[in-house]
């Protein structure tokens, strides 16, 4: 008798969605900036902080969406690796530009978002080698 394996795919989805949902619930509704403050402000900076707030954790969530549920099943099924490849960069760079465009518009200071940024692509690409392994 085959034992059933937990759909680990889709707990993995379900929880990184729930987890980017309440950041984004948190930032909308006033965790990081008063909505009060910022209603009352004519600072384009805390406007913009507000927005990067809620669209830099979306960024990321968009292109581990289309990495995690679009792109790397696709190739799983045509093994096409230029395709995966080109699909894969275009998710980073676009993702990449989003985060930029409103990291530097809310002139959040002297942190570096390159580095972060690339560290966190290779902590995602180490997290889907170990998934390789163990799974």
């Amino acid at each position: 008798m085959r034992e059933k394996t937990l759909p680990f795919r889709q707990i993995e989805w379900w929880l990184m969605t729930i987890i980017i949902f309440l950041i984004v619930l948190t930032n909308t509704l006033g965790g990081m900036i008063n909505l009060d403050r910022l209603a009352n402000s004519h600072d384009s900076t805390l406007t913009a902080r507000y927005f990067a707030y809620i669209f830099i954790p979306l960024a990321l969530y968009a292109a581990f969406y289309f990495l995690h549920m679009k792109i790397l099943p696709a190739y799983r099924e045509e093994r096409r690796k230029a395709k995966m490849i080109a699909y894969m960069l275009l998710s980073f760079f676009v993702a990449g530009f989003v985060v930029g465009f409103f990291y530097g518009n809310a002139d959040f200071g002297e942190v570096p978002l390159r580095p972060f940024f690339f560290i966190s692509i290779v902590i995602y690409f180490g997290y889907l080698l170990a998934v390789r392994i163990l799974y």
